[in-house]
């Protein structure tokens, strides 16, 4: 049986009653929708095997390409079903006996619903492999440009779900920034895409003395914090579309801790400032990402 369908045969109805709602719909994200479109698909190709000589097999992929799409929502939300489903295990004992007794039912222990979960995305991603190894094995000229068509749908397919998993991969990591500088009084979004964050050592070119402060890079800014316990208090937002990047490499010595800097120079000649890195690779790193951003 396939991972949607044992999900929902084995898992969801008999959770039902054991989760609220909103439990409900974090593990199981749409599963219902991806169940019958892939029942569908799974129809249609064994149609087109057994009854037309599987002529029409790349017609097949091409005319799913758009109603595979619900795999982006699917496979975006997969991480946050697994820790949802971890976190409701842990603290919730009727569940965690549930569980063990739906996984029995289903086949003997041999796979849970965390293995389960992560199926339909391993599945989604694998659909233009299987189509290169067809091209690679068909020698009609007319059925391997056929299968080409139906290889670029899932090629493309594959590109888009992996974007929109990484699209909210950022906001979740967004978010994360948000809730952890304090005293930030604008949405982190405006900065535009994360690009890394760490600890660093920064001084003004006009002073000498270097403060240690944790910074988070963004496309448009610089967020300047002090690390507070577990949290951090904004110090200063460096606008970067005021600032140019350049190397110290007078400053890189061996085997020196924090003495690998390089410069954010303002572009009208304001007073600008020195970073120095850990390491000779966080520089190199922290170099390349500011890059990224200006």
């Amino acid at each position: 049986m396939k991972a949607e369908e044992a999900q929902q045969s084995y898992f969801m109805a008999p959770l039902k009653r054991f989760l609220t709602a909103a439990e409900f719909d974090s593990v199981f994200i749409n599963i219902p929708e991806l169940v019958k479109v892939h029942r569908n698909l799974m129809q249609e190709i064994h149609d087109s095997i057994v009854n037309k000589n599987d002529q029409n097999l790349y017609q097949v992929f091409i005319n799913y390409k758009e109603r595979l799409v619900i795999y982006g929502q699917y496979c975006s939300g997969v991480e946050s079903a697994i820790s949802s489903l971890d976190y409701i295990s842990k603290t919730k004992e009727d569940v965690k006996l549930k569980l063990e007794e739906c996984s029995k039912r289903a086949n003997n222990g041999k796979f849970t619903l965390r293995d389960l979960l992560v199926v339909p995305m391993q599945r989604v991603l694998k659909y233009h492999l299987l189509l290169q190894e067809l091209v690679k094995h068909t020698t009609d000229p007319m059925e391997k440009a056929n299968l080409k068509l139906a290889l670029d749908a899932m090629k493309d397919l594959a590109q888009y779900v992996n974007e929109v998993k990484r699209d909210n991969e950022t906001l979740r990591e967004i978010k994360q920034f948000q809730l952890s500088i304090e005293n930030l009084n604008q949405p982190v979004l405006l900065f535009g895409r994360p690009q890394g964050d760490g600890e660093i050592r920064i001084t003004t070119l006009d002073k000498h003395t270097k403060q240690e402060r944790h910074i988070f890079l963004f496309d448009l800014a610089v967020i300047v914090c002090k690390r507070k316990g577990d949290n951090y208090e904004m110090k200063e937002i460096i606008d970067l579309q005021q600032y140019k990047i350049a190397n110290n490499p007078t400053t890189d010595k061996e085997n020196k801790k924090w003495s690998y800097g390089f410069y954010l120079i303002h572009i009208q000649g304001q007073n600008g400032l020195e970073f120095y890195c850990k390491t000779k690779d966080l520089k190199k790193k922290w170099l390349e990402q500011f890059e990224m951003a200006l």
